[in-house]
């Protein structure tokens, strides 16, 4: 699927509209980032919870028990309950490798 609009409700003062291009990644030779899942998974449960909490935390969140959900070329997401953060890359990340080293390095 490739999205062309995009309406987002997350709740009151939430809502967004935009492009379908403005939520993807182009994946342009990191293909690992999609085919690599189990990897990824792997490293985001060796991740220690204070870990995960300061990168929430650099992300401008608050609280504890964050836990990674996603990571591409761009940056990582996390979820604490209902309350979700994205963390940004300095720059995209050309393999996972790379995007996990950027993050100890955050």
């Amino acid at each position: 699927l490739v999205p062309q609009r995009v309406a987002v409700n997350g709740g009151f003062a939430r809502a967004w509209d935009g492009e379908g291009a403005d939520v993807m990644t182009e994946l342009g030779g990191r293909e690992a980032f999609r085919d690599d899942v189990a990897a990824i998974h792997a490293r985001f449960a060796s991740l220690p919870n204070e870990t995960l909490d300061r990168l929430a935390s650099k992300a401008g969140a608050s609280g504890g028990g964050w836990r990674a959900i996603g990571l591409d070329p761009e940056g990582i997401d996390l979820a604490a309950g209902d309350m979700v953060a994205r963390l940004d890359f300095p720059s995209p990340a050309e393999t996972v490798e790379a995007a996990f080293s950027a993050l100890a390095s955050l």
